[in-house]
């Protein structure tokens, strides 16, 4: 079976890329989502050795601190790059930082150092990491924007450290995870023809626009002179409170109808809102940690899904359990 997958991408702001699929299965969708988090790569701080640390802070708080902030690479030197772990020379690697001795395949050099000779407290940030190569910047170099903060330093106080930078996979570890939040949402049909007729219910139409104005904590419903319902299904969380909470108010008009209920002068309504969750539309929110834009993370991403489809291609009944997914994801990275 062919799904012919229709992929839009739309830009929300400079970090922020939303994916919208059709025609997509929901093993595919977030299979996507998965290989966004663990198989896209990057560039962070790995491997530290402090030289100095007169510090407050302990060299292993520190170095995680340090291997959680965001790598710049150009693009060429950053696919020149081994990963450490499948890299050519892994069985020779002489690892030495105080002679600059390492292996220029997978690996590449920063280093610190800072005294505070001041009275005053100061503080260590991210522009105070000096990099071997030019290829390479630190976060707040790169998007100049206000420095990452590292540790502060009273009087007297001194780091000094230098690091390996390694290139990896977010299923190494989360530091190496291009993005800051990635989320699969299913696409969200509202029926609301119950609430519209007790919008054009005189009795009813005060107490139906305060029931959706307040019901919906994203604000999905927008009331339009009172009588109409503009609908924002794209920000539709599925928290169904809409669902479960029932309307009620006065009302000793003419019956409503089936599946209004009447008693003591009230009207009931049990389930305001009607949701229909699709299996085949999805809407994808990729937020990057800086460094990489939305579209290279997502390419990086389907790029490591074709790659590992083709590495079971020869495996024995491949056919069998891929039903059509290696051509579903080739199409996915067309579309892109």
């Amino acid at each position: 079976m062919n799904f012919n997958p229709d992929i839009k991408l739309s830009q929300k702001d400079r970090d922020t890329l939303v994916v919208h699929m059709k025609n997509m299965p929901q093993e595919y969708a977030n299979g996507l989502r998965r290989s966004l988090h663990s198989e896209a790569p990057t560039v962070c701080i790995d491997k530290v050795q402090f030289t100095v640390n007169k510090s407050s802070l302990t060299e292993e708080y520190m170095a995680h601190r340090l291997g959680m902030i965001p790598i710049h690479v150009d693009t060429d030197k950053f696919e020149a790059m081994d990963f450490y772990y499948a890299c050519k020379n892994l069985h020779q690697h002489e690892l030495d930082l105080q002679k600059n001795l390492i292996c220029h395949t997978c690996m590449s050099i920063c280093s610190l150092m800072v005294s505070n000779t001041t009275n005053k407290m100061i503080t260590v940030t991210d522009r105070d990491l000096k990099f071997e190569e030019p290829q390479f910047k630190s976060f707040s170099v790169f998007r100049n924007c206000q420095p990452v903060p590292i540790l502060r330093l009273g009087p007297n106080q001194s780091i000094g450290f230098k690091a390996i930078l390694l290139k990896a996979k977010g299923r190494v570890h989360a530091k190496w995870s291009p993005v800051a939040a990635c989320a699969l949402r299913p696409r969200v049909t509202l029926d609301i023809k119950n609430m519209m007729k007790l919008l054009d219910c005189e009795q009813t139409n005060v107490h139906a626009t305060h029931y959706l104005n307040t019901i919906c904590c994203k604000g999905v419903f927008k009331i339009v002179q009172g009588q109409s319902i503009q609908l924002n299904e794209s920000d539709c969380i599925i928290c169904d409170d809409c669902l479960r909470k029932p309307f009620q108010c006065n009302y000793t008009g003419e019956p409503l109808g089936y599946p209004f209920v009447h008693e003591n002068g009230k009207v009931r309504l049990q389930q305001p809102v009607g949701i229909t969750v699709s299996e085949t539309q999805f809407q994808l929110l990729v937020e990057s940690a800086g460094v990489q834009s939305g579209q290279e993370i997502i390419g990086n991403a389907i790029n490591a899904l074709i790659n590992d489809l083709e590495d079971l291609q020869g495996l024995e009944g491949y056919e069998l359990i891929s039903g059509t997914a290696f051509d579903t994801v080739v199409e996915a990275e067309e579309l892109l």
